[in-house]
């Protein structure tokens, strides 16, 4: 059997901890509002673990982009209302 000089990759669940205080920055620009970053940043990581993640993307730039998409979702359905 051949060894691998290939470093074992991360679990997923890590990898996005990893990011955690950089994600909620992230949130608090997006939408404005430290209370509702924590929301934000709770609701993309939820989506972000039911998701299928291509790995061969930046992850952080992956969860930015859900967390995104859910802000203005959101933004638009309370201007709906």
């Amino acid at each position: 059997m051949k060894s691998s000089n290939i470093a074992p990759i991360k679990p997923f669940k890590e990898r996005v901890a990893e990011l955690d205080e950089r994600l909620y920055c992230a949130c608090v620009r997006i939408c404005g509002s430290k209370d509702y970053a924590h929301d934000l940043k709770q609701e993309t990581i939820y989506q972000a673990l039911i998701s299928d993640y291509d790995e061969r993307g930046n992850l952080y730039t992956w969860l930015y982009s859900i967390a995104e998409n859910i802000y203005f979702t959101n933004l638009k359905k309370k201007n709906v209302s």
